[in-house]
């Protein structure tokens, strides 16, 4: 008589198999959902970041005397408030820019100075 020497795996093989895979994936979801929130939390700060410094760009380049207070929106989401401390011989320009998220307002702070010509 012959040996039956069949290679391959069980059914019940594979069904552990899919069912270890199954919880790898749904583990990685989770994973997943948390990078593209973190990666959209980047983008938003780099905007913000960069518009921020855009405005104070178009400060430093106003004339000393017209530089007042105020605020304005940037595309369409960024809520950007600078408020301006002087004294004899400077203004100091404190600018946040704040856009909304679904955990709730985030913000990003940039100061400079500028002196009296």
């Amino acid at each position: 008589m012959k040996a039956n020497n069949r290679s391959g795996f069980t059914l019940v093989e594979i069904i552990i198999a899919m069912f270890i895979l199954t919880l790898v994936a749904f583990g990685l979801h989770g994973y997943l959902f948390s990078f593209i929130q973190s990666n959209k939390n980047s983008k938003d700060i780099s905007m913000a970041t960069s518009l921020g410094n855009q405005k104070l760009e178009s400060l430093r380049s106003t004339p000393y005397d017209e530089i007042e207070s105020d605020s304005d929106i940037a595309k369409n989401k960024y809520y950007r408030v600078w408020e301006i401390a002087s004294d004899d011989n400077k203004k100091t320009i404190d600018l946040t820019v704040a856009w909304p998220q679904e955990t709730g307002s985030h913000h990003v702070k940039l100061s400079t100075i500028i002196a009296r010509p």
